[in-house]
């Protein structure tokens, strides 16, 4: 929360630097470049970071100057119900800041094909992001999609076992592995395999944290 306090600083005076800019052309065209606020943003955001996740899609919007909707994740709601109280009690207009929660299919596809919405953001898995791609594009919207993935790690034979395992447990266990950039496949190099496989149970015990709920425990512990 409060990484994301700072960060809702940082948004706030970047918004007064989204300049203009004069691009060099040959005379007599002369090529300015003006930025506008688009209009108001449908923004989608997941629910292992319920937090960050809706204030970095808010402060964004609201820098720019544009009104956002936004559809937070049903599993952890309070993160965004406490943001857009936040923001209701520093006094920010009626209207700019919109919450729902509800059935995700069927807020997508009213919301992206309503006239009032300009943009699409959203943050999750990538055959949802495909999905919302495709409704965008049948209306002429653009969307910014920031998809999950599958990354993999290859530890060759010229490394420390130790020192690969360690970082490999931090970046599959950050966030109890509930992140989309969170290893899913791990090669090893044979010499090194068993070495590599003692170090990352060792590091890797008792440190998980928690999960935001079965289903979410079932997709990570599958991953």
């Amino acid at each position: 929360m409060l990484r994301g306090c700072d960060l809702m600083t940082w948004d706030a005076n970047e918004g007064k630097r989204l300049y203009g800019r004069v691009i060099p052309a040959e005379p007599p065209m002369r090529h300015t470049v003006i930025r506008e606020p688009i209009g108001v943003i449908a923004a989608f955001t997941p629910w292992n970071f319920p937090m960050s996740s809706p204030s970095r899609k808010v402060r964004g919007a609201l820098a720019a100057g544009c009104s956002i909707i936004l559809k937070a994740a049903e599993e952890t709601p309070a993160g965004a119900v406490m943001l857009a109280q936040a923001y209701h009690d520093a006094k920010l207009p009626d209207g700019v800041l919109n919450l729902v929660f509800g059935d995700p299919g069927m807020i997508s596809s009213y919301l992206i094909a309503s006239q009032v919405v300009r943009a699409v953001t959203f943050t999750g898995s990538t055959p949802v992001g495909k999905h919302l791609a495709g409704l965008t594009a049948q209306h002429m919207k653009p969307a910014i999609l920031e998809l999950g993935g599958h990354a993999p790690v290859i530890v060759c034979d010229d490394v420390d076992p130790d020192s690969a395992a360690l970082a490999c447990v931090k970046g599959k266990l950050n966030n109890a592995g509930q992140i989309c950039v969170a290893p899913t496949r791990i090669f090893v190099h044979r010499k090194d395999y068993d070495k590599f496989v003692e170090a990352f149970a060792r590091y890797g015990a008792n440190t998980g944290g928690a999960c935001a709920g079965a289903e979410q425990r079932y997709r990570t512990c599958r991953k």
